[in-house]
């Protein structure tokens, strides 16, 4: 086997190897050939394939790269008896290239140039997505020379219109177009940038809209290095963020960014937009749910090509898992910059902001900031005292997130009056909220737990399952909650069987209602594997440990304290990609029926409750395993 090494000047140049290679033989090929020059770091991509590599440069303080081809060799070698294959290569923006199509114009426009487009524009563009613009406007305008408007506007003699870009411009077609702009103007004011000055990419006025993307791996390494080139980049979400990131090829331009290094970027909203996002804040939006969404894999492209490329392209290079880790961290820190925004914006408006510090602390316990957590709730709590009173339920309810936080810092004494006096508050209460009593309930149960008074806890919870199947049935979040708590005290107590039946009958709830990639998914997976660990099944035990370490690498980043407790179970296999749900419920064991060997719970829970005790199944069928799985 020959391998053919070719240096370019420029930075960013996939290598290329036959498919019949291993990495394992072409090393010493490599270190024969290249010497001193070895790659720092060199890794195989789409199943062995392609070997991606990079050399530091230090005189140059850049990164080289080179073009591996592997040249079929005598009979006998790596590549005998395949002389028909095909041999692909994937040039990056390399000087000496013939002929390389698709290379990414940097070029854009100015923010003056695009006022005038608008005003000139106004009267069509009212109700227009960028996707309309460039359909109606832009392809028309360029159709007979086959060019970007970029380079139509350099022909016509309005060079000062363009220039090299010095922000690259992110956003979803499907948005309105005026909307997008607006923001840009919006930015560029609060900026107070110069208008004539302020160069941006724009997809739609930088790319030829006539030339289809012929060669995707070169293009896609064009694409980064343009992007590289530019250096700062913004993002715009209309509304919020959930059409981008729905979005394939939004989610390629955020890879890019990866890839060139332009981390952090900025995320602008238009004004009304910043405004509903506000409210969306203030109201309680639940903004970890939304986060625990995100998935590259789930983007959508209008082409199906388009998007097979893309995620071929993420899968063999950062990947799905980490490229939804460094989304869902972004996401997570915009949130985060907007709640303390707004909290600052809104110091004099108690109502307002008594709402909001709930959400915030809410972001603070996912991340692990659990003091400042403890901190915005001790507020709301003073606030609401203040403008409530001590007998108000919202009051309660703010003492039951506010002892789950006190329980976390290893306050327990603390957390278990607190929660009694929020049971004392709803008792006195005339008004009848079993979805308080069944929370404050189930944080009991996790304080005694927590202390390790698992036969009080299990009563508690208990108790607080019996309430929350009455309120909302079983097939919901707080009641697949309750179900995983009574499933950790069985594992507790070394009563396995009945642990992984009520972990089995939370786990398929929890992830129809929040996702495959939500946190709480993963905690129940970590405790079922547990159970399955003290079961004798270690194979399965393992894949779970695997997955739920997936997910807190996702959802949480590595540095969270979940993803670096349960790395010591996997620290021999290390983490598997996270691709769902893979391992068939109920992971073993045979089902238990109601009532689970425990009496039922007695009413009252509180004053002026029904005198009438509900017996499990709680006047409802047993749901049979595999519960959907």
């Amino acid at each position: 086997m020959q391998v053919t090494i070719k240096f370019n000047k420029r930075f960013l140049v996939l290598e290329v190897i036959s498919r019949n290679a291993l990495c394992s033989d072409l090393l010493p090929l490599l270190k024969a050939q290249l010497g001193s020059m070895m790659p720092l770091d060199a890794r195989l991509m789409e199943n062995g394939r392609f070997l991606r590599m990079s050399e530091r440069i230090e005189e140059a303080d850049l990164t080289g790269h080179c073009i591996l081809e592997v040249i079929p060799g005598q009979p006998g070698g790596a590549g005998a008896g395949d002389e028909s294959e095909e041999i692909a290569h994937y040039p990056g923006p390399c000087h000496d290239a013939d002929s390389i199509p698709n290379e990414v114009d940097i070029r854009g426009v100015t923010v003056s140039f695009l006022r005038t487009f608008v005003e000139e524009n106004r009267l069509c563009l009212t109700d227009m997505s960028t996707a309309d613009v460039c359909s109606t406007i832009i392809k028309p305008r360029t159709a007979s020379n086959r060019i970007s408007y970029v380079e139509l506007l350099q022909r016509t003699g309005k060079t000062a219109c363009t220039g090299e870009a010095k922000w690259f411009v992110s956003h979803a077609w499907a948005c309105k177009f005026l909307s997008v702009v607006e923001t840009i103007f919006q930015k560029c004011k609060d900026e107070g940038l110069d208008d004539s000055a302020c160069i941006i990419w724009f997809d739609i006025f930088s790319v030829d809209q006539h030339s289809g993307i012929q060669h995707f791996d070169h293009w896609a390494i064009s694409f980064q290095e343009a992007i590289r080139r530019i250096g700062k980049a913004w993002i715009i979400f209309i509304p919020y963020f959930a059409v981008w990131l729905e979005r394939a090829w939004c989610l390629f331009e955020l890879y890019a960014m990866v890839e060139g290094g332009i981390i952090p970027f900025e995320i602008l909203l238009p004004p009304a937009e910043q405004d509903a996002f506000a409210q969306y804040l203030i109201n309680g939006g639940k903004v970890e749910d939304a986060i625990s969404k995100i998935d590259i894999r789930e983007a959508r492209a209008y082409k199906q090509s388009d998007q097979d490329n893309i995620n071929r392209i993420v899968a063999a290079s950062v990947g799905h898992g980490k490229l939804n880790e460094l989304v869902t961290t972004e996401m997570r820190k915009w949130f985060l910059s907007s709640a303390e925004s707004e909290l600052q914006k809104m110091l004099n408006d108690e109502k307002l902001t008594s709402e909001l510090h709930l959400n915030t602390a809410k972001m603070y316990i996912t991340i692990g900031r659990l003091s400042d957590a403890d901190t915005e709730l001790e507020k709301r709590h003073q606030k609401q005292l203040a403008l409530l009173g001590a007998e108000s339920l919202k009051v309660a309810e703010t003492k039951c997130e506010l002892a789950t936080v006190k329980c976390r810092l290893g306050q327990l004494q603390v957390a278990l009056s607190m929660l009694k006096e929020a049971r004392l508050i709803y008792e006195k209460s005339a008004v009848e909220n079993l979805e308080l009593l069944g929370n404050i309930t189930n944080r009991i149960g996790l304080v005694l737990y927590d202390q390790g008074k698992y036969d009080d806890a299990m009563q508690s919870y208990m108790e607080s399952l019996a309430i929350k199947t009455q309120w909302f049935g079983p097939h919901h979040v707080g009641v697949a909650s309750t179900h995983v708590n009574i499933g950790n005290v069985y594992q507790a107590q070394g009563e396995y069987e009945r642990a992984l039946f009520h972990l089995n009958t939370g786990l398929p709830v929890l992830i129809s209602q929040l996702g495959n990639a939500h946190v709480s998914v993963a905690d129940t997976k970590q405790s079922i594997g547990i159970v399955l660990a003290n079961l004798g099944n270690s194979s399965k035990s393992l894949q779970l440990y695997q997955e739920a370490h997936s997910i807190y690498m996702q959802a949480l980043g590595r540095e969270h304290p979940k993803t670096k407790g349960i790395a010591p179970f996997i620290h021999n296999w290390g983490p598997a990609p996270y691709v769902g749900p893979a391992v068939t419920l109920p992971y073993g064991g045979p089902a238990l029926t109601p009532p689970y060997g425990r009496p039922a719970v007695a009413p009252p829970y509180g004053l002026g409750r029904p005198a009438v005790a509900l017996a499990p199944p709680y006047g409802r069928p047993a749901v049979a395993p595999p519960y959907g799985g």
